[in-house]
């Protein structure tokens, strides 16, 4: 449950603040059977959404290889703020400097980032802009992409593969990473 309740706009009638004040179990359940698309931070749900094959955007500061066996998913990695060079991390550093050890990836708490001098930011509102764009580019065309599109997202998933200590490359070649990454937001 949400701790707080959002503030929304009195006129509002399309907007339900579930998790303050409607959660419930069955709740959970039925409306992932209704909805057309999942939006993710990488949290609770995201497992039912799966389940029930539901297109996803799921964006994270660490991306786990659950889901990416679908066609139907996109990702987008946070942002990664170097605190002492006050810069933003492009994706190609997030992989090879700042996760040297592959096992870095996958820590995901803010004790863990601050000690290597990393703070996790949200995603701007041109990125989510961008992202959303990608999908709807990806459902019109039934989940299929241009080539070039396609290389941005495969630049992703060959860094991510490379870098990946839980599974191995012969997975990845035998099952293949069908999910995409937000190639506008490829950076």
């Amino acid at each position: 449950h949400a701790e707080k309740k959002m503030s929304i706009k009195k006129n509002s009638k399309l907007f339900i603040d579930y998790a303050y004040k409607y959660r419930d179990d069955f709740l959970d359940f039925f409306l992932m059977s209704k909805a057309h698309l999942y939006v993710s931070t990488s949290g609770g749900l995201d497992h039912l959404a799966f389940a029930f094959n539901k297109p996803m955007i799921i964006s994270a500061p660490c991306i786990w290889d659950f889901f990416v066996e679908n066609k139907n998913i996109i990702f987008m990695l946070k942002r990664f703020f170097n605190t002492k060079t006050k810069k933003n991390l492009n994706i190609k550093n997030i992989f090879k400097d700042f996760f040297k050890d592959k096992n870095n990836f996958f820590h995901t708490k803010d004790n863990f980032f601050k000690k290597k001098n990393i703070q996790i930011k949200e995603n701007t509102p041109q990125e989510w802009k961008k992202i959303i764009s990608n999908f709807n580019t990806l459902r019109r065309n039934n989940f299929k992409i241009k080539d070039k599109y396609k290389k941005k997202s495969d630049r992703f998933w060959n860094l991510f593969i490379e870098n990946n200590s839980t599974a191995t490359k012969d997975y990845y070649q035998k099952n293949k990473i069908k999910s995409f990454y937000s190639w506008s937001n490829f950076r």
